[in-house]
């Protein structure tokens, strides 16, 4: 594996390398789901709650549920797993991908029920050059 080795799942950190989501999320399924990238610099989020806004505006539009205080909880998060991956450093510039998707369901309804539980993903793609920076 050439990117980090761990990846935040559900609120917990996991090797990248496991089976973390059943086949039936309908992210997998049927692209049900959203996602935002970031970028991390000398450890710190830009733009967090420019991002968190996009992602609540997406995921009304979805009608997907996110948590409450998203701006701190996904902060927290990156936080955590740029730590793991060791890509916290002062100098570290990284890619961080945050994918929501609905859930897994039993079935391949074109409606999900409304009882699916989503899954946050939150993935590190290792430290980006300096000359690749926009």
């Amino acid at each position: 594996m050439n990117g980090p080795s761990t990846v935040w799942i559900n609120g917990r950190l996991e090797p990248a390398d496991r089976a973390l989501l059943s086949v039936t999320d309908r992210g997998f399924q049927v692209g049900d789901g959203i996602f935002e990238t970031l970028l991390v610099a000398g450890g710190r989020v830009l733009e967090l709650a420019l991002h968190a806004d996009r992602l609540r505006a997406s995921a009304a539009v979805m009608a997907i549920p996110l948590p409450e205080d998203l701006e701190h909880f996904l902060g927290r998060a990156i936080a955590d797993l740029c730590q793991a991956n060791r890509l916290d450093g002062i100098d570290a510039n990284v890619a961080v991908r945050v994918t929501v998707s609905r859930g897994a369901v039993d079935g391949r309804a074109l409606l999900p029920p409304d009882d699916v539980k989503p899954n946050i993903v939150i993935q590190g793609g290792g430290p980006i050059p300096d000359h690749q920076r926009c």
